[in-house]
């Protein structure tokens, strides 16, 4: 707690006067830019390069802190809802689960996502959000996502998508910025985002906590609940269904950044608990996840005149995640009866080491060449389970125990890899209105071996303001630590790593036609991604009672095809957004639509200004049926609209603002896919919630 009190004193400290900066420009408060300089942004996720998002090789959204601010979101999952093809859901532990174009299978490990330019996924689970189950936003400066693939760039889980979120530097924001706020479900919220700069060296950062208790939505039956014909003694299921969800969570998130020339030092600290919502086992459960994540970024830029730069860089990321997991409630069976239950606590931790080098030269006419070479060391440390459990080691027969002792087995096994990379890029700009981007990625995995992935994007601005993008590339997601090694000795499950996996490929041509002028935006795209060797658990060979009942395989082909349009219309200071998409993922073996994923996703929203005090912003999410896996008897998860306002007062008195959001104006009932045999309703998400917040800019 003295750590957390002298950084909220360092970032008082730092604030002096609140602005935002927008190029050479300084401005009072974000209300005073216009929206033809909101949208005339530059990003760099697509090619590493600065570029407009019409000439960026990629299919690239990027989202402002005015958007952020104005659509009333609280994190990234109320930001990525509004994206174009993406969807957010949650699985059984309360995690979220972030989908790209359908890509369901594999979920979050299929999406890389970045603070900063360093990565927040883990080894252990593949994606980010196992440890950042709220990201914040207020601290952002803007949000580059792509749609497709990455792997050229950033090598693995840049399979489906990428997403950056860049924090405010000193040089973009100077002052001080105060937050608090409140509604439903005990929800509390504060934060303080601060920047100075001061003799050429700038210091920047941002503290948030907040907790809520949650919205506690009703569960009537769970995977353990007793099944019609139960009859048998030894085979009466224990239940703590129905009952409610455990949706409680408390986090902390802090982040610091230091420049001075061309060297940048910044860190993320991120630490929360939360309630197991339903359960591992999709058992409604007394279980809880206590989560911790550090990264660590150092880079030195070194100009080479006007011909390029060479960038050095070293990161390091720890991830720790403890979890007490009630796998059988007090008085059920498992072989025998367990009065306590079964009870695990279980510690999975990661870390990561890397360093890159990466050179740009722009030294031959109309081409701009990046040549990089990284490093990076992933491994386990601390692996611990303890439980009431026993097992005898020679009928395979676990015993209650009447005290937690430390267990012989752990969720996975001791893992660790090496990863060496090479990627080559070249800019080709043989005229103004048209380039053409190449890449190439090589990657060597000490575990399971090497990948090559290339890339070719086409732009062509054939009559301004329209333009025309064809694409292509190739990505690839190298196997978790949990499907190489998940150890089925333990009576978590009954599932088994299997250490002879190799990576999912993916390959995605996509063709892209847009119009972009200042107050009015639209796009079209379509896409083909032909996704091989997915991994999924599938029934395993039992040759001894030691075996699990399910292993993971490269034994998926998906094929998904889809359309995006999206438009974007100012008219003074009212905006106007749309967007559509159909997308159809079909298993390439039988055919069959693939479960748990809607066909077509849709966003609407009007930001409008009521006078010089009030702005309105209305949202509409669309998302239709998803068909149910094969042999599954349940209907169709049906389809559903939510309906989000925000308003807000600004302006009124000095740099006072003041902000109320409804989510789910008409409380719609809807949840989230749950697998054949666990939750029979599906998943649960909040109904109607209101949530207000003041902020002061000194």
């Amino acid at each position: 707690m003295k750590g957390l009190s002298l950084f909220c004193m360092v970032l008082c400290m730092i604030g002096l006067n609140a602005r935002v900066v927008i190029g050479e420009q300084r401005f009072k408060d974000i209300e005073e830019l216009n929206l033809e300089q909101l949208l005339d942004v530059k990003i760099g996720i697509a090619s590493g390069r600065a570029q407009p998002l019409d000439e960026a090789p990629g299919i690239v959204s990027a989202i402002s802190a005015e958007e952020i601010r104005r659509l009333g979101a609280r994190n990234l999952e109320e930001v990525l809802e509004t994206v174009p093809g993406f969807e957010v859901l949650t699985d059984h532990l309360g995690r979220q689960r972030i989908v790209v174009r359908g890509l369901a299978a594999g979920a979050s490990a299929s999406v890389l996502v970045m603070f900063n330019g360093q990565r927040l996924n883990e080894a252990v689970t593949g994606g980010a959000t196992a440890l950042n189950l709220d990201i914040p936003v207020d601290n952002l400066e803007r949000i580059e996502i792509i749609r497709g693939p990455g792997s050229a760039l950033f090598g693995t889980n840049a399979f489906a998508g990428v997403i950056n979120l860049i924090a405010y530097t000193a040089e973009r924001f100077e002052g001080l910025r105060l937050s608090a706020g409140g509604g439903s479900f005990d929800t509390r919220q504060f934060n303080v985002l601060a920047g100075q700069v001061l003799d050429g060296v700038g210091v920047s950062g941002f503290l948030q906590y907040r907790d809520t208790n949650g919205a506690g939505r009703s569960i009537e039956r769970d995977s353990q609940s007793p099944l019609p014909g139960d009859a048998d003694p030894f085979m009466i299921r224990v239940s703590r269904a129905p009952g409610e969800t455990d949706d409680e969570r408390r986090g902390l998130d802090a982040n610091v950044n230091l420049t001075y020339k061309g060297l940048t030092l910044s860190g993320r600290f991120k630490d929360e608990r939360s309630g197991g919502y339903i359960g591992f086992n999709d058992n409604l459960s007394d279980s809880t996840l206590k989560n911790r994540q550090i990264v660590l970024d150092a880079r030195y830029r070194y100009a080479l005149g006007e011909q390029g730069s060479v960038l050095a860089g070293f990161g390091f990321s720890q991830n720790e995640s403890r979890q007490r997991l009630e796998l059988l409630p007090p008085g059920g069976f498992f072989g025998t009866r367990f009065k306590d239950g079964i009870v695990l606590d279980a510690d999975v931790n990661t870390r990561r080491f890397s360093g890159q080098v990466v050179l740009d030269y722009a030294g031959l006419a109309q081409h701009d060449f990046t040549l990089g070479i990284s490093f990076a060391n992933e491994s386990t440390f601390d692996l611990q389970t303890q439980g009431n459990v026993e097992r005898d080691p020679e009928t395979l027969i676990f015993t209650p125990q009447p005290s937690f002792e430390t267990l012989p087995f752990n969720l996975i096994r001791d893992s660790g890899r090496d990863v060496f990379s090479v990627f080559l890029q070249d800019i080709w700009q043989p005229w103004p209105q048209f380039n053409v981007t190449l890449g190439v990625r090589y990657d060597r995995f000490s575990d399971f071996g090497n990948t090559l992935d290339p890339r070719v994007a086409a732009v062509w601005r054939f009559a301004k303001p329209f333009y025309l993008k064809m694409l292509y590339g190739k990505a690839f997601r190298a196997p978790t630590f949990t499907e190489l090694s998940f150890d089925a000795t333990s009576p978590l499950t009954n599932f088994s790593g299997n250490a002879e996996l190799k990576p999912a490929t993916l390959q995605t041509f996509e063709a892209a036609l847009g119009y972009a002028h200042p107050n009015l935006r639209l796009n079209a795209n379509y896409f083909l991604t032909l996704v091989r060797d997915m991994i999924v658990l599938t029934p395993a060979e039992l040759t001894d009672v030691d075996r699990a009942f399910f292993t993971y395989r490269n034994d998926l082909d998906i094929d998904i095809h889809g359309v995006e349009v999206e438009g974007q219309a100012t008219w003074r200071d009212h905006t106007f957004f749309v967007n559509y998409t159909y997308q159809s993922p079909k298993v390439k073996e039988t055919g069959e639509r693939l479960a748990d994923v809607p066909s077509h996703l849709a966003n609407l929203g009007l930001s409008a200004a009521i006078g010089p005090y009030i702005r309105i912003t209305p949202t509409l999410r669309i998302r239709s049926s998803r068909p149910r896996a094969e042999g599954d008897p349940r209907d169709k998860s049906p389809a559903y609209a939510l309906v989000n306002v925000t308003l807000f007062v600004h302006n009124f008195f000095r740099t006072l603002e003041l902000s109320g959001s409804v989510y789910n104006v008409f409380n719609t009932l809807y949840s989230d896919p749950a697998p054949i045999s666990t939750v029979p309703e599906d998943y649960p998400r909040p109904g109607r919630s209101v949530f207000i917040k003041a902020t002061y800019r000194f």
